[in-house]
C-alpha cells in the first residue's frame, strides 16, 4: 500500500525523514525533492520510493534503517551520497536501495546494505551508481556490521571504476559486488583496494551472474590486516590480474577461473574449494585444497593451471580434458604443481573427451606435474 504525498515542488531544511510504519506500507513521493541542508534519511520499515528528481543541492544525504529506498528518478548530486543501511541479517533477499536514474554523483560509499542498479559506465559517465568523476572509487564497507553490497542487475557491460573495501571487522565479509542476472557478465577493468587494517577483511563474490576482474586485488597496505577473497553462488568469476592480496580465496559455490598471463592469479595466501570449481589458464603461487564436494579443474577446455602444493582430500573430484583426435602432447589439460600432491581417501577422477576417436591401449596422458623427494613425477591415466 503506497502513501502519495506530492505538491509542486518539495523543499527539506535541517533535519530529515523518520520513516517507522511496519509491514509493507510504502510513503510516495512524487515530485522533485530538493534539499537545502544536510539530511539524514532513518527508513525503519516500509519503503520510501521517490520517482521523480532528487536534487540534494550539494548537502550530503545519509541513508540508514532496515527499510528500502527506492529512487526512480535521477540524483542531482553536488558531493556524495552515503548509504549505510543496518540489517539484522546478510542474507536479505530484498533491494535496500534501488538506483535507477541516469546519475551524475561523483561519490557512491555503501557502508551497509544492498544497493541496486543497471548500469555502471566509465569514470565521467553518467550511470545508475554515477560517475566517479576522473577517478573516485565507490567505496564499501564500515568499520563494523553488515557488510556494503553494491548488486549489478544489468546486461554485459564493461567498467573502468575502481572500488575500495573500507574498515572490518576481523575476519568477516564486509565488501559484496554481486551480479544477479544469469548469462550477463560485468567485466570490471579498475582495481579493487582495501583501507588500511588491522583486521583481516574480506571481499565477496555473489550472483547467478558472472564478473570477470582485470584490475589488481591488493592487500590493505602496511598494516598487518590481510585481505581475502571469497567466491559464492552460481556464477563464474575471472581473475585476470597478477593479484597482490594475502589472504585466503575460498571456492564455496560456481566457478572460479584464474586466467592471469603472469604473477599470482590468488595473491600470495592459500586457497580452499569447499564447493564448486577452480578452474582457468593462469597460475598462483599458494597450496590448494581441495574438500568434498569442491572440484580442481586445470584450464578451459585444453590449457594448464599451475599452483603450489594441491591437497586432494576425499569427496573432491578432479575433472581433467583431453583431446584424443590430437597428439597427447598437446592434447590434454594438465596441472603443474610447484610442491607436493597430496591424496587423502577417495578422490573422484572425471574424464571428459573433446574428440572421441578410437584409443590405443598405449595411448597416456600427464594429468599433474609435481615434486616428490626432489624429482618430478607424473600422474598418469592410460586410455
Amino acid at each position: 500500500m503506497f502513501r502519495e504525498f506530492h505538491k509542486s515542488g518539495i523543499t527539506m531544511g535541517n533535519g530529515g525523514i523518520t520513516k517507522d510504519n511496519v509491514g509493507s506500507s510504502a510513503l510516495l513521493l512524487i515530485d522533485v525533492v530538493t534539499l537545502s541542508d544536510n539530511q539524514e534519511w532513518n527508513i525503519a520499515a516500509g519503503s520510501l520510493r521517490i520517482t521523480s528528481e532528487l536534487n540534494t543541492g550539494g548537502n550530503s544525504l545519509e541513508i540508514k534503517g532496515a527499510g528500502t529506498l527506492d529512487l526512480r528518478g535521477s540524483i542531482t548530486y553536488g558531493s556524495e551520497i552515503t548509504i549505510s543501511i543496518d540489517r539484522v541479517s546478510t542474507t536479505q533477499v530484498s533491494t535496500d536501495v534501488t538506483l535507477e536514474g541516469a546519475n551524475s554523483f561523483t561519490s557512491l560509499n555503501i557502508g551497509r546494505g544492498r544497493v541496486s542498479g543497471a548500469t555502471l559506465g566509465n569514470f565521467g559517465e553518467v550511470s545508475n551508481f554515477g560517475s566517479g568523476g576522473t577517478n573516485t572509487a565507490i567505496g564499501l564497507g564500515a568499520s563494523s556490521g553488515a557488510p556494503g553490497i553494491l548488486n549489478y542487475t544489468g546486461v554485459s557491460a564493461t567498467s573502468e571504476r575502481t572500488f575500495n573495501r573500507v574498515g572490518g571487522t576481523a575476519d568477516l565479509v564486509n565488501a559484496v559486488i554481486e551480479v544477479s542476472t544469469v548469462g550477463e557478465t560485468l567485466t570490471l577493468t579498475g582495481a579493487l583496494t582495501s583501507t588500511t587494517s588491522a583486521n583481516n577483511g574480506g571481499w565477496e563474490f555473489r550472483g547467478a551472474g558472472d564478473l570477470t576482474i582485470e584490475g589488481v586485488i591488493s592487500n590493505q597496505g602496511v598494516d598487518t590486516g590481510k585481505t581475502f577473497v571469497n567466491k559464492v553462488d552460481a556464477g563464474t568469476l575471472t581473475l585476470k590480474a597478477d593479484n597482490t592480496y594475502e589472504g585466503t580465496t575460498n571456492v564455496n559455490a560456481g566457478t572460479l577461473l584464474v586466467n592471469n598471463a603472469s604473477g599470482s592469479g590468488l595473491g600470495s595466501g592459500n586457497t580452499v574449494v569447499d564447493g564448486g570449481t577452480l578452474g582457468g589458464t593462469g597460475s598462483f603461487t599458494g597450496a590448494v585444497t581441495v574438500n568434498s564436494g569442491g572440484t580442481l579443474a586445470p584450464g578451459a577446455s585444453i590449457e594448464t593451471l599451475g599452483s603450489g602444493t594441491v591437497n586432494l582430500n576425499t569427496g573432491s573430484t578432479f575433472a581433467y580434458e583431453v583431446n584424443s583426435g590430437v597428439a597427447s602432447s598437446v592434447g590434454a589439460d594438465l596441472q603443474p604443481v610447484a610442491g607436493d600432491l597430496n591424496l587423502s581417501g577417495a578422490v573422484t577422477l572425471t574424464l571428459a573427451d573433446l574428440t572421441p576417436v578410437a584409443c590405443r591401449l598405449w595411448d597416456w596422458h600427464h594429468l599433474l606435474s609435481y615434486q616428490l623427494h626432489r624429482r618430478l613425477e607424473r600422474w598418469i591415466v592410460h586410455l
